[in-house]
């Protein structure tokens, strides 16, 4: 039983056991000094996780990040290509919704190829830096 007990002390300290489950685990644990033993680590651990602070990324670091993001795009494939490509999703979206527009599918077709075309398009205006 510890064994299988074990997989679920962490989730006893979380809260994410129910009913039964949660009793089973708790008189195991009451019963079984190894377990115990787990659970006060476990407790400790999650006490230093709770602890951590993050902080917020400086503003340069950020924008040498995705100036790099932008590099790899530009150097993985061509500018004008992205942007062919944004507007040839955006017209087939546009389309497929004017021609088929009492289809649920051709919506959701359509739909999604407007937002893909103007997703690529933003990045390809986003990513156009060169550093």
């Amino acid at each position: 039983m510890c064994q299988n007990c074990r997989e679920d002390l962490m989730a006893l300290l979380d809260g994410e056991l129910c009913g039964q489950d949660r009793q089973k685990v708790q008189q195991h644990v009451e019963a079984c000094a190894e377990c115990q033993s787990e659970i006060r680590r476990f407790e400790k651990l999650s006490s230093l996780a709770h602890q951590i602070k993050f902080r917020e990324p400086h503003e340069l670091a950020t924008r040498k990040y995705w100036c790099g993001v932008c590099r790899k795009i530009n150097g993985h494939s061509r500018l004008p290509y992205i942007v062919f490509g944004a507007l040839g999703l955006m017209l087939i979206g546009n389309l497929m919704l004017f021609q088929f527009h009492g289809s649920m599918l051709a919506a959701g077709v359509a739909g999604t190829s407007l937002l893909a075309g103007l997703g690529l398009l933003c990045m390809s205006y986003f990513c156009h830096c060169r550093h």
